[in-house]
């Protein structure tokens, strides 16, 4: 859960990290061509009008002329030459075609016009734009236009008008006061002859001025902005949704990846498929899962094969005793009182069998289950190796069996269940027993992190190729499953089983007494000092 939120929380940080660098940096690539091209659409009809004024007078007097012209606008306005700035091959060519260029000079916006066929611009400066900022830059550009409609009849004023407009890119026309829609404020103003902004910053922005000595008025607009401008927030919270989209899927695909993974191995396996296992990438977040589902399947498949081995074993040995019962019944009804006896016993001892299989079998069951009720705790291994007794060598006279002295009882401390433990210790005690000529070893040492209980025997050994099956339930070394030998092949599975609770494991090797030697290991991790 820790790691899965640590990605997410990383992948989360690191888009909105490219989102707020984004904005910093996205608006001025999105934006300087757009506002370039805006500004220079305002700024071309306002030029049109300077440079028809400039071109009737001769070019030294010019200079003379901006600055009669620069009383009528409130920003710097001056005539330059092209050698006064550095443009670029696309500034040269919106110059080349009439159009108007615009720059930002320590933070303050200038727009540049070249004047046709001439090597002259004309640059005005422009400050921070507010509505009465707004007028006071157009007031220039009006009072020129206006002047175009001094001392001409006002039966050309349409046709002047159609010329203006055909150098702005923004709608230009004459009206009258009572067609104007604007407020009662700006109709007292626009009465004074004031230039007037109306709903500035809008889609219906509009600069109003009247004709000197008529009833006409003179308005440029609406003038709207760009698309990108008006949808600017829209665009910027789109990508910002779009890079979370991005950012979370690309978190989500291989846990998808993953689940699908690990779904179609969970169907598989449901339809019988025991085999199939999911796959365990490192990487990948459903990591744990398809490791614990591989651990579950394989235990699955182990339960299920023991399970068909317990059905052919358990058919197996009640097979014969309950052949020699059917037998002996039969010979009940046609022999004498003496065969009698001898057929009730050998059916008695037949029953005590299948008993002993049958219990044999529960205990088996128990500890191949999800575990026994195990009451582990801390104690001395050293000291309960030391009072172990083993009744089952007591039973044969012709072996011996020797324990090793350990330490003394405060050393070896382990974390162990001393019934189940002796338990284990005793099924193969008395295998070592049942198959030794005549001596039995059994030793504990602690061996790095690890408490390790050998025993070993001078009996026949057990071959190498049969040193992992020995543990496998049912299974026995003789051929024949005689049980005179053998038992019925559950002892060492249940040893088995007993370890794997204990997290420890168990496992046959060659012994120096030339027998067989089997090893019980509880590992330090399960060790509480």
């Amino acid at each position: 859960m820790t790691k899965i939120f640590f990605h997410l929380y990383l992948f989360i940080v690191f888009t909105f990290a490219i989102f707020f660098v984004g904005v910093n940096y996205l608006p001025d690539y999105l934006l300087k061509d757009t506002v370039s091209k805006a500004i220079s659409s305002s700024a071309t009809g306002m030029f049109y009008l300077l440079e028809d004024r400039l071109k009737k007078y001769p070019q030294s007097e010019w200079p003379e002329q901006i600055k009669e012209l620069q009383a009528r606008y409130e920003y710097p306005l001056t005539l330059k030459t092209l050698d006064d700035y550095d443009f670029d091959s696309g500034e040269m060519k919106n110059l080349n075609e009439g159009n108007a260029v615009y720059r930002e000079v320590d933070e303050a916006g200038i727009w540049i016009h070249r004047i046709v066929d001439t090597p002259y611009v004309i640059a005005m400066a422009m400050g921070d734009t507010a509505t009465r900022i707004d007028e006071l830059s157009a007031a220039g550009t009006f009072s020129l236009a206006t002047d175009r409609y001094l001392n001409q009849p006002e039966s050309s004023w349409k046709q002047i008008t159609e010329d203006i407009q055909n150098n702005f890119d923004i709608p230009v026309q004459m009206l009258l006061l009572d067609d104007l829609e604007v407020p009662d404020d700006a109709k007292t103003r626009l009465s004074k002859g004031e230039l007037v902004c109306v709903d500035n910053h809008t889609e219906n922005e509009r600069y109003i001025q009247r004709i000197d000595g008529s009833r006409w008025y003179l308005q440029a607009g609406p003038i709207s902005d760009p698309v990108i401008l008006t949808y600017l927030e829209v665009i910027i919270l789109g990508l910002l949704a779009l890079m979370i989209a991005v950012a979370v899927w690309i978190w989500l695909r291989p846990m998808w990846s993953g689940l699908v993974n690990l779904h179609r191995t969970v169907t598989a396996f449901g339809i019988g498929e025991f085999d199939v296992r999911a796959d365990e990438h490192n990487k990948s977040p459903t990591h744990k899962l398809a490791t614990t589902f591989n651990a579950m399947a394989t235990r699955i498949k182990s339960l299920i094969k023991t399970q068909k081995d317990l059905t052919n074993a358990v058919a197996h040995e009640l097979r014969t005793p309950l052949a020699r019962i059917r037998f002996a019944t039969e010979m009940l009804q046609k022999c004498d009182d003496e065969d009698k006896r001898r057929h009730l016993s050998g059916i008695n001892k037949d029953i005590d069998e299948m008993g002993a299989l049958v219990d044999e079998l529960l205990l088996y069951a128990k500890f191949d289950q999800n575990g026994p009720n195990i009451q582990k705790k801390v104690q001395s291994l050293s000291a309960w190796l030391n009072g172990f007794t083993f009744d089952v060598c007591h039973s044969v006279n012709s072996v011996s069996l020797y324990i090793q002295p350990v330490g003394n009882e405060k050393s070896y401390q382990a974390f162990f269940d001393s019934e189940c433990l002796e338990r284990a210790l005793n099924n193969i005690v008395s295998n070592a027993c049942r198959y030794a000529r005549s001596k039995v070893e059994v030793s504990l040492k602690h061996d790095k992190n690890n408490f390790v209980i050998c025993i070993d025997d001078d009996g026949p050994g057990i071959p190498p190729d049969s040193y992992e099956r020995v543990f496998e339930p049912f299974y026995r070394l003789d051929p024949s499953r005689d049980k005179d030998t053998g038992g019925y092949g559950l002892g060492l599975a249940i040893v088995k089983q007993i370890m794997l609770w204990h997290q420890g494991s168990v496992s046959v090797l060659a012994s120096p007494l030339g027998g067989a030697r089997f090893i019980l290991i509880l590992p330090a991790e399960a060790t509480k000092f």
